[in-house]
């Protein structure tokens, strides 16, 4: 996970927040960014982690990224609407069949 986090801290702006929401969950804050911009810099980091050259001794891991995107006007104003419409889009993209972004 820290080297995931790492990897996804080299991706973002510096007026981004990224966090850990629990598990192998993130939560990444982009202020001033509409949704087309969010899904531009999630699909980034996607792309990034999913080249990455993880291994577990001789074992290589493949490492994907789900994400769900919520906008602020478009999905709600307040935090708890906004973490509720992410969190939604994000079961979406796991049903879909995983490592995808959504919203």
């Amino acid at each position: 996970l820290s080297m995931a986090a790492g990897m996804m801290t080299s991706r973002i702006r510096r007026s981004d927040i990224l966090m850990r929401w629990g598990g192998e969950e993130f939560l990444l804050v982009m202020p001033h960014t509409d949704g087309e911009g969010a899904r531009a810099l999630a699909e980034a980091v996607r792309e990034t982690l999913q080249q990455a050259p993880f291994k577990n001794g001789a074992e290589r891991i493949q490492l994907t990224l789900s994400a769900g995107i919520a906008s602020t006007g478009e999905h709600g104003t307040t935090t708890s609407q906004l973490v509720h419409a992410a969190d939604k889009a994000l079961y979406l993209a796991k049903g879909k069949g995983r490592n995808r972004v959504e919203g």
